[in-house]
């Protein structure tokens, strides 16, 4: 995993873990965090149930603006 020339944190189609979580990417500095929690648990129960499919793991993304970004801009605006 690395920036890509965009300077967006670039991942690898195929990952091999099983972990349930989600990338929470910053819309200003683009920072990536994982986010995990249980819950992911109830979706992949309900995801198989409703598809049939025999599910691994959760991968979702998420954007927004991270704390720093939000302090920044809320400084720009005084």
């Amino acid at each position: 995993m690395g920036p890509t020339e965009t300077g967006k944190t670039a991942y690898p189609a195929k990952q091999q873990t099983r972990t349930d979580r989600i990338h929470v990417e910053c819309l200003g500095c683009g920072r990536v965090e994982e986010f995990a929690s249980p819950l992911f648990a109830v979706v992949r129960d309900e995801i198989a149930r409703t598809t049939g499919y025999s599910i691994q793991a959760v991968r979702l993304g998420a954007t927004g603006h991270c704390r720093s970004c939000r302090i920044r801009q809320s400084a720009n605006q005084h």
